[in-house]
């Protein structure tokens, strides 16, 4: 089967960025240093809010590349805005396969 497109639309980045909400230093994140609207960080990074958004964007289109290779049914806008939600937060292989249930 074709992969299918995942979409990191202008919605979809507010929607996280809603989520994560916005920090301009380093802050101990569970596990790791994150800073601007969750993205990894090194201790004592400071980050504006624009390039916060532009390597929040970066991560999300990695995140969309391998959620499409594993589709094997078409999404919506909404749709792709959950799955890159959840990927953002679990990692891709947290989510598990994003099958056609009817398969």
């Amino acid at each position: 089967m074709t992969p299918q497109a995942v979409n990191v639309g202008d919605d979809t980045l507010a929607f996280i960025k809603r989520w994560e909400g916005f920090t301009p230093r380093a802050a101990w994140d569970y596990h790791q240093w994150s800073i601007g609207y969750g993205t990894r960080s090194r201790e004592g990074e400071q980050i504006t809010e624009a390039e916060a958004e532009h390597r929040l964007r970066l991560v999300l289109d990695d995140y969309a590349e391998a959620l499409a290779s594993r589709l094997t049914v078409a999404t919506t806008p909404a749709k792709d805005t959950a799955l890159l939600s959840a990927a953002f937060n679990l990692g891709v292989g947290g989510i598990g396969p994003v099958l056609d249930p009817c398969n």
